[in-house]
């Protein structure tokens, strides 16, 4: 299961919610919760962290790339 929908249930809260709190539109939050978006923008993945009250590090791993640029590239699922 996504650890925001994990979350999200833990405390009680939907994916609604979370679409008002990040200010996000609720299909985005959708396919990020089911995992069909598995690299959102930085942007994204920090407004939905602080909003979660969760380290960024917890809900996606980095990955740096050759360049030394970092990346989102994978969602963190338990």
């Amino acid at each position: 299961m996504n650890i925001i929908k994990s979350k999200l249930k833990e405390l009680g809260k939907s994916q609604t919610w979370l679409a008002i709190e990040t200010k996000l539109a609720l299909p985005y939050i959708n396919n990020i919760v089911n995992d069909k978006i598995i690299a959102p923008k930085i942007t994204t993945a920090i407004k939905i962290s602080r909003v979660m009250d969760m380290p960024i590090e917890s809900l996606w791993s980095f990955e740096e790339k050759k360049n030394g640029s970092n990346e989102l590239p994978k969602s963190t699922s338990s």
